[in-house]
């Protein structure tokens, strides 16, 4: 029973966002939890999302891209 509610909230049930979030961070976190993996957000993309853009100068993205291969 337990495991079929968590496989639904997973799966099927949409996110439940509280008003207050800004926008932004919505939608980097909708990236990220993105049911369909191949439509995902993840490494290195998310680095390009403006939420962390705007939160991680442009220096240290150069250093995680370069560690990630990608530069």
């Amino acid at each position: 029973m337990v495991v079929t509610l968590f496989y639904s909230l997973i799966v099927k049930d949409p996110v439940k966002w509280p008003k207050s979030m800004s926008p932004t961070f919505k939608d980097f976190l909708q990236g990220l939890l993105t049911k369909n993996p191949n439509h995902r957000l993840s490494w290195p993309n998310l680095l390009y999302h403006p939420f962390i853009k705007h939160l991680v100068n442009g220096k240290l993205c150069s250093q995680l891209l370069y560690k990630a291969g990608m530069m």
